[in-house]
């Protein structure tokens, strides 16, 4: 065998292992939007169970935001799940750069005085999804705060939709859920063409409203993978007008899904959390 034939299949074996593995990140993140204690202390129980298992990241929001004070049982629950090996991402709302850029830089500070070292990250909800010059800026201000505050904090943006390539390549945010919608919208669902020019891992969808099947939820997560996906959520709690929250409780298959995305998961999350069981 030639030099440059030798060469170019250990090119092609890397090419392969790194497109593979690129293929298999996949992390859940969960919209705890119940609360720690009372009737919800039973499925933070059960978010614990699963963070020995699966990458996964809670978004964490006592009070639509940190609110005005620690809740004690909130910290304990927050802590609790990182000693498990979870991640958490604070709540912060910019409701589509309506509101004062102070107030939201405020509520990142309160965050971190009211929950010190309980947050790895931000989830900054319902943030713009088109090319104004002045919506980049806005968030670009917060995201640089909140890398102010630590290089490490990750920062998920949350259009619910497609969007615009700057607001990851200026950027505005590390990771954008380009998906938050009605399970039953996911198959018409395209992913922008730019978005195949970056890792999985900077994309993240959640269904709601899914049907409370295993066969179903087994066929979602693949076609979430196949869309490079890197961070998803199906639950099967339902939206309505009445009860506008699908996040008040884990899905009913939640033991399931973890099991599914655990067979998906990088073989290095997989090992590392096997090691610590």
């Amino acid at each position: 065998m030639g030099s440059k034939t030798l060469l170019w299949l250990v090119c092609g074996l890397c090419l392969c292992l790194s497109l593979a593995a690129q293929a298999q990140e996949l992390k859940i993140i969960v919209p705890a939007y119940f609360y720690p204690g009372g009737a919800g202390a039973r499925d933070w129980q059960r978010l614990n169970a699963a963070a020995q298992k699966v990458p996964l990241w809670v978004i964490i929001n006592p009070a639509s935001g940190p609110g005005r004070q620690t809740d004690p049982v909130s910290s304990a629950a927050y802590k609790a799940l990182r000693a498990a090996h979870g991640k958490t991402l604070a709540y912060v709302d910019t409701s589509y750069a309506k509101r004062p850029l102070d107030r939201v830089l405020k509520d990142i500070d309160q965050w971190l005085a009211l929950y010190p070292g309980q947050a790895d990250g931000f989830f900054v909800d319902q943030i713009t999804y088109d090319d104004d010059p002045a919506h980049l800026d806005y968030l670009a201000r917060v995201y640089r705060y909140i890398k102010s505050k630590d290089r490490k904090f990750v920062v998920m943006g949350n259009p619910g939709t497609n969007t615009r390539e700057a607001y990851l390549k200026r950027p505005v945010c590390d990771a954008i859920m380009t998906f938050e919608n009605f399970a039953a919208e996911y198959p018409r669902y395209q992913p922008d063409a730019w978005a195949a020019r970056y890792r999985p891992d900077r994309f993240a969808h959640i269904l709601h409203s899914a049907p409370p099947s295993e066969q179903a939820l087994r066929q979602a997560l693949k076609t979430m993978q196949e869309r490079r996906a890197g961070w998803v959520f199906i639950t099967d709690a339902v939206y309505t007008r009445e009860h506008p929250n699908p996040y008040n409780r884990l899905p009913g298959y939640w033991e399931q899904e973890v099991k599914a995305v655990q067979k998906l998961a990088s073989p290095q999350d997989t090992t590392r959390r096997e090691k610590t069981e």
